[in-house]
């Protein structure tokens, strides 16, 4: 182990109750990521989806580890100087999309730096999730089930002020897509009224996606959270039969089951995702489901607000105006009022930008803008954290 290894590499007792995770962390100071594996093979999952909700149990800010090359090093000597028992580690990287084509868990693009086994990865359907092999230090790609391998997390360290991952632009764990930022809830399970809650207590909204490419976006990482089905923001409670978007405008993408949406009568009906399929159907909003969101980030809240007031001289002088994100300056988070402030709701946008977030090519002008509403009659709840998982 070198010096500087040797000062990153810290044991850790998460508590002192029976059952506790006993953890080794390592820090990349190149990147601001910290490593962490857990010491008991215990602790091992038999599949990729649980060694994610692992990460999250350990912190809200965790999930599998992608590692670039300047962690490397660090990610190797963590797993074979630590006391961690297991020979093989899950990694966040999956090529569900395309075989053999293996991305980013945090930001869906294309990984940058990989350290295949020979002959890896195969051209083999069934082995569409990464794994550390700690004999050699190679990855390989394994069916994402069946197997207990060690969990091996990455965190952002320390979280900033804004919250804000700098390499994604979105809040840690949260994935970016088309300017918008999505939160798949990995541990969180609630009924209708508590996703929604969930969502707009960000704030932000529960996700209706309103184009086949971000349909696509939703169900492929619905799917690698190993949930069965998850909320969309879709009811029939103004009128008996008639599905629409709680956020107002009639659903302009619809994605229902071939059979039918599933709606019955006489009764309210709340729309979800079958992750199997990535249909829609409907169930009672009362049943327990996997909790999804989309969430603005500040940056874009900021160029929104400049947007809409160019727009308003454009519709004046008829001027058509393009809006170019700026980028040199600092992003900041909202403060506590603001935080516990009026609902986000999307409005309609007069101008298009030219930014994206990090992973991802723009296919199209923003959809919404979105914007402080201070007469929305919205309740605020108290914030609404991820439910902690019992037990291992």
């Amino acid at each position: 182990m070198n010096g500087q290894t040797a000062s990153l590499l810290t044991f850790f007792v998460l508590s002192s109750l029976p059952g506790a995770m006993l953890v080794y962390t390592a820090y990349s100071p190149t990147t601001g990521y910290s490593f962490v594996v857990f010491e008991d093979s215990v602790d091992d999952t038999d599949s990729w989806f649980e060694a994610r909700a692992k990460c999250r149990v350990h912190s809200q800010y965790a999930d599998l580890a992608e590692i670039s090359a300047s962690d490397f090093t660090i990610v190797q000597d963590l797993l074979s100087n630590s006391q961690a028992s297991s020979s093989s580690y899950w990694i966040g990287i999956y090529d569900h999309l395309s075989e053999m084509n293996f991305k980013s868990l945090y930001t869906g693009a294309d990984i940058t730096f990989a350290n295949w086994d020979n002959d890896r990865p195969k051209n083999d359907m069934n082995k569409n999730c990464g794994s550390w092999d700690t004999s050699n230090s190679y990855w390989k790609d394994e069916a994402c089930t069946g197997k207990k391998r060690g969990v091996l997390c990455r965190m952002l360290t320390p979280i900033p002020s804004s919250n804000i991952d700098p390499n994604t632009g979105c809040p840690p764990t949260m994935v970016p897509f088309d300017d918008v930022c999505y939160d798949f809830r990995v541990l969180m399970t609630g009924n209708f009224s508590s996703a929604r809650q969930a969502c707009e207590t960000l704030p932000g909204r529960m996700i209706i996606p309103e184009s086949q490419s971000e349909a696509d976006f939703v169900d492929l990482y619905t799917i690698l959270t190993g949930k069965a089905t998850f909320w969309l923001g879709i009811t029939d409670e103004e009128e008996d039969n008639d599905l629409r978007s709680i956020y107002g405008p009639n659903l302009s993408f619809e994605k229902w089951h071939p059979s039918g949406s599933g709606v019955v009568a006489s009764e309210t009906d709340c729309a979800y995702i079958d992750t199997s399929s990535g249909y829609w159907l409907t169930d009672h909003c009362d049943e327990p489901k996997g909790v999804m969101c989309s969430f603005v980030p500040p940056l874009l809240q900021e160029e929104t607000t400049v947007a809409q007031s160019i727009t308003s001289t454009s519709e004046t002088t008829q001027d058509a105006f393009t809006i170019v994100a700026s980028t040199d300056h600092d992003v900041t988070s909202p403060t506590s009022s603001e935080a516990q402030g009026p609902y986000c709701k999307p409005v309609e946008r007069k101008a298009s930008t030219v930014m994206s977030l990090p992973g991802h090519t723009r296919e199209r002008s923003h959809r919404h803008a979105w914007q402080r509403s201070a007469d929305e009659s919205l309740h605020r709840a108290s914030p609404v954290c991820e439910a902690s998982v019992s037990g291992r």
